[in-house]
């Protein structure tokens, strides 16, 4: 049965059904730059992330994800800048890129704001020969031939934080870029033509580290995606051990189904800092759900997912003329 999901990720992408393409990562909270540009600089720090998430373990064409990404703050430039670079997969589509991103920064209250964009490129692209069709029927959307393009992105983002709080709202794919193909099937004889397009998101992200005594620090943080026709809800917790100069903790995360799974799931987190600068995270997703399309209930199973994060802090001198950088807390 799991051998359906690659036949079923093919209707989903050649239909072109309004599902959120951005990769998602449990762990969000570690690497908000793959979100929000405001976020460059934010920890006055050279900050560097790499996380590897494979999802669906067991389906053919199961999505798997790399991304990293490396943010400074930059005194002459009032601010930060970041460069990320992602390639994901999934099923017979992979998106491979990288955005460089720059953030204003300046004093708002108690905190710092940063307004932050980004822009790049993406080699989006796909390759149908492993598809195995159910039926003889032509559809004209699937290519005879791989397909492959650059797409041009532009994101924006608004990230604020204070010592122990940030908030965060930004949109990727502003210019909703798109890659048209045609051709002749040379088995059938018939044209077909279609396109693959970014599609428009928003993300709304909070998050809150409280210090409750006897070395706990509490540390929930929610994120919020969309892409105007569909909604997904993350939240998660965390409960973190300080030891010394370092933390060890633990969670849960919430996230509200998609697309494909119709139930809301829930991950276990586990990450400790390994040295002052050296951090590591893992996450696990699995839900009992139904494989649905279009509404329609097609199979029970289990979805398993593995997540992993590095991330690595390199310190820098003050700048002679500071900012007023305000450093997140670790986990930020």
């Amino acid at each position: 049965m799991k051998r359906l999901l690659l036949p079923i990720v093919g209707i989903l992408i050649f239909t072109s059904l309004k599902a959120q393409q951005d990769p998602r990562f449990t762990q969000f909270m570690f690497n908000k730059l793959v979100t929000n540009s405001g976020y460059a600089g934010s920890k006055g720090l050279i900050s560097t992330n790499l996380i590897y998430r494979h999802e669906w373990i067991g389906f053919d064409g199961e999505p798997v994800t790399q991304n990293f990404s490396i943010d400074a703050p930059i005194e002459k430039l009032h601010g930060g800048i970041g460069l990320s670079v992602v390639n994901d997969a999934l099923g017979f589509e992979n998106t491979t890129g990288g955005l460089l991103h720059y953030s204003y920064r300046t004093n708002a209250g108690s905190g710092v704001i940063g307004i932050g964009i980004q822009a790049g490129f993406f080699m989006k692209g796909m390759d149908v020969s492993n598809m195995k069709p159910s039926s003889s029927e032509f559809d004209d959307a699937i290519p005879a031939a791989a397909q492959s393009g650059w797409l041009p992105d532009l994101g924006l983002g608004v990230y604020y934080n204070t010592k122990n709080i940030y908030f965060g709202i930004s949109t990727s794919h502003i210019i909703e870029s798109k890659m048209k193909y045609s051709g002749t099937d040379p088995t059938s004889g018939l044209n077909y033509s279609g396109q693959l397009q970014f599609k428009r998101h928003y993300y709304i992200s909070t998050g809150y580290e409280y210090d409750m005594g006897a070395k706990l620090i509490l540390m929930p943080s929610v994120l919020i995606k969309s892409d105007g026709t569909m909604t997904q809800l993350d939240i998660n917790t965390n409960l973190a051990y300080k030891i010394k100069t370092k933390k060890a903790w633990a969670g849960l995360s919430y996230s509200s189904g998609d697309l494909i799974r119709s139930q809301a799931f829930l991950a276990l987190l586990l990450g400790m800092d390994i040295t002052n600068n050296l951090h590591f995270g893992y996450a696990y997703d699995v839900t009992p759900t139904a494989i649905n399309l279009f509404g329609n209930r097609l199979f029970n199973t289990s979805i398993q997912t593995h997540e992993i994060m590095l991330g690595y802090d390199f310190n820098i001198s003050p700048p002679a003329k500071p900012i007023h950088i305000i450093r997140t807390p670790r986990f930020l």
